[in-house]
């Protein structure tokens, strides 16, 4: 219980679903013209802004958010790919940014044997 004129502590904020602004992959054109639809004004100057993690940290700090879980996307036959490379180097170094990686089954048809002995390679170097 706070005591009278103290403020209540804020409760932690995790954006547990971020994408990332551009992909390093392709991403399907419906999916970009659905995304104009939610910035129909300067969509260019968006992902140009937010593909750049320090804009994208201060944006977060803006909207009161802590800390964001950003998602690696393997579907190129849905959405589009946005590597999970590209998401680690992304948050690297970053305080509020947490990396996730994807396993699609499709493109990743050994995942206890030889992948997830090469992701654990990766991690540990990163």
């Amino acid at each position: 219980m706070t005591a009278p004129g103290e403020q209540k502590p804020r409760p932690l904020r995790i954006d547990f679903h971020v994408h990332l602004a551009s992909y390093d992959g392709s991403l399907h054109p419906w999916v970009v013209d659905w995304m104009r639809l939610s910035h129909p004004v300067d969509y260019e100057d968006y992902v140009a802004r937010y593909s750049d993690p320090g804009a994208f940290e201060t944006l977060l700090e803006e909207e009161g958010v802590d800390y964001a879980c950003l998602l690696a996307e393997l579907n190129p036959v849905t959405t589009g790919v946005c590597s999970n490379d590209q998401v680690r180097e992304f948050c690297r170094g970053r305080k509020r940014l947490i990396p996730f990686c994807d396993l699609n089954p499709y493109l990743h048809t050994d995942l206890g044997g030889s992948c997830a002995a090469r992701w654990k390679k990766k991690v540990s170097a990163a």
